[in-house]
């Protein structure tokens, strides 16, 4: 009697490209966070860093998910005895770690 072995198919996995993972960390930002605080449209900005972790799965589907979100400013200081010389810096990148 003789059989042959049949090969064994391992899964193809597939991790998400950068742009995968920037929509999904901007479709956090919109969607999931709350509306306050975050800066008016057309007339104030910020900075947003996120950072978002996925698993490997079998191609055409992926698991991603928010480990840790924050927003930065840098602005100076309005005090009359620093005569603007202060700058208070928070950095998002560094919020978010």
């Amino acid at each position: 009697m003789d059989q042959q072995a049949t090969p064994v198919q391992h899964p193809v996995y597939s991790y998400p490209t950068p742009d995968e993972v920037a929509k999904y960390a901007l479709h956090h930002y919109e969607h999931v966070l709350p509306r306050k605080g975050k800066p008016q449209p057309d007339r104030e900005f910020s900075v947003y860093a996120c950072i978002v972790a996925s698993l490997p799965l079998p191609l055409n589907s992926q698991s991603m998910w928010v480990v840790s979100c924050a927003t930065g400013s840098k602005c100076c200081a309005v005090s009359s005895a620093d005569f603007g010389r202060k700058l208070h810096d928070s950095h998002a990148e560094v919020l978010a770690r």
